[in-house]
């Protein structure tokens, strides 16, 4: 089985588009922090008036009976937090970790990225003539299609550890290693103010991204096995992963909806008590779970009766 592994991994790095791929993140992510850095203040001055100032605006916000409830209460969770920040004298200071933190943004990237490679994964095969080449050896279809998964998965991996290097070292050139750290600000699930160290938020919240990732690239690595098109399976996983979310969000008064995929990629929504489907953690997880086993089932299944004649 590593053999298989590191059989299809050579097949990956052997081609000149993954490492364009790489090289690409790393553009993104080098630009992106410098072009923070060259915009955003360094200098706050009194802070605490300009976060009374922005209470004081965003309280004139609320009196606007036009305002959807959903970002009303957006609004009064911003006030909370920047009460408490007041009130606990949390000094504004960007550090390396906030900003490797807002760069998890980027992992939208690295989604469409592991699409395409699990997208071709096996459709490339059928596409190239070499799939019967694969299949005569005396493996089971099922390690042959796992190996491959598993190298997609390997490949997703590492454009997040390329993503968090580049960006922590980046953003640590441009704001120093040793800046003072704050904690994280977010509201609970009680509605109240907590904190969290920002270190274990960052992590945190690239490893809920990644979660987004698997399930972007499980979904594409199935319909590259049911369809035998790359073309197909790319293009159909990233139109879902772009209008998906926003369809959903249009049922997010309905009952069901909370059960569709869409309504759970998201689980950093989730933990910050912004998601408007009313999920929690462990649900979102279980249905995500679901739809895993569903996409490997249909993949393995259809790999199974695949007639390659």
């Amino acid at each position: 089985m590593l053999k298989l592994i590191l059989n299809e991994n050579m097949k990956i790095y052997s081609r000149v588009g993954q490492f364009i791929m790489i090289f690409i993140l790393i553009g993104i992510s080098v630009f992106t922090s410098i072009y923070t850095y060259k915009t955003t203040p360094q200098n706050v001055g009194d802070w605490r008036l300009q976060t009374e100032q922005k209470i004081q605006t965003a309280t004139e916000v609320l009196k606007n009976p036009q305002i959807p409830n959903f970002q009303k209460s957006e609004v009064e969770k911003q006030i909370k937090l920047d009460r408490y920040a007041l009130s606990h004298n949390i000094t504004p200071n960007t550090s390396v970790y906030e900003q490797v933190a807002k760069q998890a943004s980027l992992l939208s990237i690295i989604t469409m990225m592991a699409a395409v490679i699990a997208g071709g994964i096996v459709s490339n095969e059928f596409v190239w003539g070499t799939i019967k080449l694969l299949l005569i050896r005396p493996i089971s279809r099922s390690k042959i299609l796992l190996s491959k998964y598993f190298a997609a998965l390997m490949f997703a991996l590492l454009l997040v550890l390329v993503l968090l290097g580049t960006s922590f070292l980046t953003n640590g050139i441009l704001y120093g290693f040793n800046n003072p750290v704050n904690p994280y600000l977010f509201i609970d699930s009680n509605g109240e103010v907590s904190q969290i160290s920002m270190v274990v938020h960052t992590l945190q919240t690239y490893l809920l991204k990644s979660v987004e990732i698997i399930i972007y690239l499980t979904l594409a690595f199935m319909l590259s096995v049911v369809f035998r098109s790359n073309a197909l399976a790319i293009g159909s996983t990233l139109l879902l992963l772009l209008l998906g979310p926003q369809l959903t969000s249009m049922f997010a008064h309905q009952a069901w909806s909370k059960y569709i995929l869409f309504a759970n990629t998201d689980l950093t929504m989730i933990t910050m008590g912004s998601n408007p489907f009313r999920v929690t953690l462990p649900f979102s997880l279980t249905v995500l779970s679901s739809y895993l086993l569903l996409f490997i089932a249909i993949a393995w299944i259809s790999f199974q009766k695949r007639d390659i004649a």
